[in-house]
């Protein structure tokens, strides 16, 4: 599995459990405005197989057409996304 990060989203934390693949992150904005979100058919890939697990659930990002808006420069969104739970062999 592939973990990507630019200079506004920093992933913190992977998680696996039964029931989800949790990653916890930190969305910095880095302009005086703008908004986000995430799409609706957002999936982890593995490489080597290529299974996907799709998006379950989205906490403190909202998922595509809801937006949030921010409202400052260098404003922070928290935020957890779930999805389905990947194999013990990823």
């Amino acid at each position: 599995m592939a973990i990507t990060s630019c200079s506004s989203l920093n992933i913190l934390e992977i998680e696996r459990t039964v029931n989800y693949t949790i990653i916890r992150g930190v969305y910095t904005n880095i302009m005086n405005y703008g908004w986000a979100s995430i799409e609706a058919n957002t999936r982890l890939i593995d490489k080597k197989t290529g299974d996907s697990y799709k998006i379950i659930k989205s906490e403190g990002l909202p998922i595509s057409p809801n937006k949030y808006q921010f409202t400052k420069e260098k404003e922070s969104l928290n935020f957890t996304l779930y999805f389905h739970p990947i194999g013990d062999e990823v």
